[in-house]
């Protein structure tokens, strides 16, 4: 992949840097409300983040939203879904944000790739052993990545990732390899992945969430209104960031992050 790729804090203090110009140098601006303010400008280049919470709390959507804002402002973006098939989750994403209207467009003109379910073969049969596994994972990544050309990449999920090793060292050293070789190559990645639970108060890091430069975490909780959803950047290495635990909603027209509501 190497050859293909080269061309919980609850502080209501904001620490992020002043927002002049030259913060927002060097960053990949998601687009989303509230988020890039959080990030000081937005993701730095090229570092591997992974999203993760439990289900229904909109990481499919936070993640997508930043790819297609992406691709709008003229970065070529390639989303893969292990888990659903690309109609699919064009339907699905297309219900929950309505303002995503012209996908269709920019995938037309290549700005934005999406591919689904069973893209990559590795996912349809069972390797020999862990090594056999890894390189052709990483063969097939570097086939799409060569015919796509992406600066930006989100991988949905890593949870079947690791249903392809029997054991955590091979499951770790898979994500180590994968985020290394991205790495490298100045390619900024979106990882997303499970969480056991959404409770913050029970909240525990799998072990290799610390392979990633950068960590944004979704929770869900009950709240006297109904469900509550708050997010966290737990870390992102290269830049100073907010430690707010901000809450969130996700509308007709997309993700906000409610800093007001603070």
């Amino acid at each position: 992949m190497v050859e293909a790729l080269s061309q919980p804090n609850t502080s209501t203090e904001d620490v992020g840097e002043p927002k002049t110009e030259a913060n927002w140098a060097g960053r990949l601006k998601t687009g989303v409300s509230g988020l890039d303010s959080m990030l000081s400008g937005g993701i730095p280049e090229g570092k591997q983040v992974l999203i993760t919470g439990a289900p229904g709390v909109g990481k499919t959507l936070l993640s997508f939203q930043t790819l297609y804002n992406c691709a709008k402002s003229g970065i070529p973006s390639l989303y893969i879904a292990l888990e659903e098939d690309t109609h699919d989750l064009l339907k699905n994403v297309q219900e929950a944000i309505p303002a995503l209207s012209d996908v269709g467009d920019l995938m037309k003109t290549g700005m934005l790739n999406i591919k689904g379910q069973g893209t990559l073969s590795v996912f349809l049969t069972k390797g020999e052993n862990a090594s056999s596994t890894l390189d052709q994972m990483v063969s097939e990544l570097d086939s799409i990545i060569k015919t796509t050309n992406p600066k930006v990449i989100c991988i949905d999920s890593i949870s079947l990732i690791k249903l392809l090793f029997q054991g955590e060292f091979e499951y770790r050293n898979a994500l180590t390899h994968l985020a290394v070789d991205f790495r490298k190559s100045g390619i900024t990645c979106l990882f997303i992945s499970e969480m056991k639970s959404s409770d913050l108060s029970v909240l525990v890091f799998e072990q290799e969430y610390f392979i990633f430069d950068g960590i944004m975490a979704l929770y869900e909780s009950r709240g006297e209104k109904g469900r509550e959803l708050h997010m966290e950047i737990v870390k992102m290495r290269g830049t100073k960031h907010s430690r707010l635990l901000a809450p969130y909603d996700i509308t007709s027209n997309g993700f906000q992050i409610l800093l007001k509501e603070v």
